[in-house]
């Protein structure tokens, strides 16, 4: 057994009625004073076969809001809805692009993480696992959890679940020429295996279906032993701390397990195939495992696939309780019996469906007042869909208010009901609209008492744009994060600038939209005291303003410039003012200018300053336009040095690539000269700051430089790419006096990976050298952080790869001190800001709907 690794602190708010968010399909564990159980309400596996979002799992949280997480073959994503109806946002949770050949699991806690497993196939077989804060999506840990105890078998999670601690514990099945039984223990704040896999084995082939957990944490495991066509119910229970096996419990009078509750004394209640025809077996055990009844449920039977098992609270005059929710052919059947005997207290109570219906898994919770809520789901035909809840009464089964319908569109389904802190139920369905149109999550918050509507039912768009892209990520001096990012081109399209708390990702202000989507360049910039300047397109103009810093909210423009023709080519701040670098048309051709905008009034500091006319175009997201010690230096084709504060032209223009710049404390410029010459690879000049003299010249051979940067003393660190395949990260440090090698090359090798590349550099102020970049291989591409020690370039811990296999790119790289902070853009997460080494703070991946 391995030991278990210090528990990080948790403190959660205390809630009179917590009682009732434990009333679970699934009961969990029994709490310390002062905690508050988890409170998801069922765990229906689900198949994910295609592009529509089905329903994973949801769970309320400790501030009344209710989360979903959802998921398809695109990924899978969080939403969050206010206990008032208020969408909240919605968070991208990454998960392998290909995990979709089996099924999906996924709990919520109430603090807000959601907890995620299912099957990849890269490799194939492996479970994987992964927490998130479900509020933001910031990934906690993932945790591949390899069983290959039997050589070549595929190995499938069954059930997964949070005990009182918030530990994970999971089991699922190898599959190969048997398959058998595997249940672990995974330490909820960090992911490492406390304990297992653990292996339940008849002889034959076994498979797990649920677990369930009591109050001192042990887990039981319920399923099929030796499965079809002979197959027989089991129940194993492994001890809490260490994984052994405490008792097992086989019996023919069963075929398989399909749902499980735990009863006060750590006792079982299993709903399962009969042995023989259909219909619904109940089997009580002991907390030793010993059989204490078993029960065939009476005409008119409820097929036991779509049984549903909730435990009654209180045990009042009949004793402990708990309901039985399922269908017989069009119709709901619903009972309450004692959990002592299996005796008949109501029931069967027969709700009638619609005629020709075909009625769908059943959601089940019990009110604190001890009634049973019902969401229930029907279609027909293909055709039609309809969801509904209603209420009957816990002590007579007779009806408290309902049916009430929540409204569906075409062919959704219902997946859950998580009750709040009060026991009113959240009912949530999705609909699935066709392939070419976005499905959505339907919420409503029904009154327990009336079933009337408290909120909703509310429409959340469930799709999954193609790709956000925060073009800039800036960190101002308190360590927020204020990014320039391009919303989907699957919805209302828009540059938007928004600021996020660096420390938690949460969202200060924003999205404020700035400027037109077109291929034009758009920039932002921080001026000292954090308000936020901007310019960009707007419909033809090039228009510039500034952002109050703290709100979000102008403090002047937009103020357009230039012609329809005038574009943006780079953008820079110069001390307290905007510094812009653009290109106008003339009757000429085209004219490279300069301007100098005051930053308190947005009007120009000086005439605009031609520095070329120029038919040159300009790629977005390359540096052109850099300040430091009082001059701006332009690198766009055409290259030049100008005093900040005058405008006068010190020297210059002469031709240069276009491409990264970077100028020292002197005003001395480093800049590639060109390239491939005299073979593959990069000159790289230093030109004085009096007059563009080319102090000295060296050759990079085999790389393409596309990051500079200057430390306090002069000398200068590079992030390249090899020129040859496979292309390969390449970081070096120049001394700035000679442009002699300080160290490096320094690489970043990876088997898995066919590439690695180096796209920006950065210094911190102890003179760190960080590294942003990029990996890729035949399926994925992450986003790489790498940072090195300035004086000998020594790695300093392990590199960041953000992305775990998604298609994930770097796109933008800011400093918080010796913080990196980078964004990046993802086909699974959208935009992204994520903080090294503390691990990534998504950032907002639906800007325009409803944040």
């Amino acid at each position: 057994m391995r030991v278990r690794p210090p528990r990080l602190p948790r403190s959660f708010a205390f809630l009179a009625a917590a009682g009732a968010l434990a009333m679970a399909l699934v009961a969990p564990r029994s709490l310390d004073a002062g905690q508050v159980p988890p409170s998801w309400v069922t765990q229906v596996p689900l198949e994910v076969p295609g592009r529509p979002a089905t329903i994973l799992a949801a769970g309320a949280l400790l501030d009344g809001s209710v989360l979903t997480v959802l998921g398809n073959m695109e990924g899978l994503r969080a939403v969050r809805v206010s206990a008032s109806g208020e969408p909240l946002g919605m968070a991208r949770l990454w998960a392998p692009s290909v995990y979709y050949s089996g099924l999906v699991y996924a709990v919520v806690e109430p603090g807000g993480d959601v907890v995620v497993g299912g099957e990849g196939r890269t490799p194939p077989g492996d479970y994987w696992l992964m927490r998130f804060d479900g509020r933001t999506g910031a990934w906690r840990w993932r945790s591949p959890v390899v069983w290959d105890a039997h050589d070549g078998r595929l190995q499938r999670i069954r059930a997964l679940c949070l005990d009182g601690d918030g530990d994970v514990l999971v089991t699922g099945a190898a599959e190969g020429a048997k398959t058998d039984v595997a249940t672990l223990k995974l330490h909820g704040a960090t992911g490492e295996v406390l304990w297992g896999p653990v292996v339940f084995d008849t002889g034959g082939s076994d498979g797990p279906r649920a677990l369930s957990i009591d109050e001192a944490g042990n887990v039981a495991v319920v399923g099929s032993a030796g499965m079809d066509p002979d197959g027989h119910l089991f129940a194993v229970q492994y001890d809490g701390a260490s994984g052994a096996e405490a008792w097992r419990f086989e019996w023919k009078g069963a075929k398989a397990a399909r749902a499980v509750i735990r009863q006060g004394d750590g006792g079982l209640v299993v709903s399962a195939e009969p042995a023989a025809g259909s219909g619904t077996v109940l089997v009580a055990l002991s907390p030793e495992g010993t059989l204490r009844w078993s029960k065939v449920l009476d005409s008119p039977d409820s097929t036991s696939r779509l049984a549903a098992l909730a435990l009654a609270p209180g045990k009042g005059r009949d004793g402990e309780a708990f309901f039985v929710a399922g269908v017989s052919g069009t119709d709901q059947v619903l009972r309450k019996l004692s959990a002592g005997s299996g005796w008949r207290i109501w029931g069967p109570v027969v709700r009638p469906g619609t005629a020709g219906s075909t009625q769908h898994q059943p959601a089940v919770a019990a009110t604190p007042e001890g009634d049973l809520l019902v969401i229930q789901s029907e279609s027909g035909g293909g055709s039609w869909k309809q969801t509904y809840a209603y209420s009957v009464r816990g002590s007579n089964g007779r009806p408290v208010w309902g049916p009430l319908v929540i409204p569906d569109r075409q062919t959704g389904y219902l997946r859950s009901v998580v009750t709040d802190a009060l026991g009113n139920p959240f009912v949530i369905a999705s609909d699935t609209f066709p392939r070419d149109s976005p499905p959505l999550l339907t919420v409503a918050h029904v009154s327990r008492v009336d079933g009337s509507f408290l909120s909703g039912p509310v429409d959340l768009p469930g799709d999954i744009p193609s790709e956000v892209s925060p073009e800039t990520v800036l960190v101002d001096g308190r360590g927020d994060v204020v990014c320039l990012v391009t919303t989907p081109d699957d919805g209302p399209q828009t540059r938007v600038a928004a600021k996020v708390e660096g420390g938690r990702g949460r969202l200060l202000w924003g999205p404020v939209p700035i400027a037109s989507p077109s291929f034009d360049s758009a920039g932002i910039g921080l001026e000292p005291s954090g308000d936020v300047f901007w310019a960009g397109p707007v419909g033809t103009e090039l228009v510039y303003g500034r952002l109050r810093g703290d709100t979000g909210l102008p403090a002047w423009g937009p103020i357009p410039y230039g012609a329809a023709y005038t574009k943006l080519a780079g953008l820079a701040v110069a001390g307290s003012d905007l510094a812009l670098l653009v290109t106008t048309a003339t009757t000429e051709g085209s004219a490279l200018q300069v301007l100098r905008v005051r930053g308190d009034t947005g009007e120009l500091a000086y005439p605009p300053v031609t520095v070329s006319g120029t038919s040159g175009s300009y790629s977005p997201g390359r540096e052109r336009l850099v300040y430091r010690a009082g001059v701006l230096a332009v690198c766009a084709g055409k290259t030049a040095l100008l005093d900040a504060a005058t405008g006068a032209i010190r020297w210059g223009p002469v031709s240069a690539p276009e491409g990264p710049c970077a100028l020292d404390d002197s005003g001395n410029l480093f800049l590639p000269a060109s390239d491939w010459a005299p073979e593959p690879g990069t000159w790289l000049q230093k030109r004085a700051a009096a007059d563009g003299s080319v102090l000295w010249s060296t050759f990079l051979s085999g790389v393409e430089v596309r990051g500079i940067a200057a430390d306090a003393a002069g000398d200068l660190a590079v992030a390249s790419t090899t020129s040859d395949w496979p292309s390969r990260l390449d970081v070096r440090k120049l001394a700035g006096a000679t442009g002699t090698p300080v160290w490096g090359p320094v690489g970043w090798e990876d088997p898995a990976s066919v590439t690695s590349t180096g796209d920006k550099v950065a210094i911190t102020p102890s003179g760190d050298v960080v590294v942003l970049g990029g990996t890729a291989d035949v399926t994925a591409a992450n986003a790489l952080v790498l940072r090195l020690a300035g004086a000998t370039g020594e790695a300093l811990g392990p590199p960041l790869l953000f992305g775990g296999g998604s298609e994930t790119y770097p796109r933008g790289l800011g400093l918080s001190g010796e913080l990196p902070v980078i964004g990046v853009a993802s086909s699974v997460l959208g935009a992204a800001v994520v903080a090294w080494p503390e691990g990534p703070i998504p950032f907002v991946d639906r800007l325009t709907r409803g944040r």
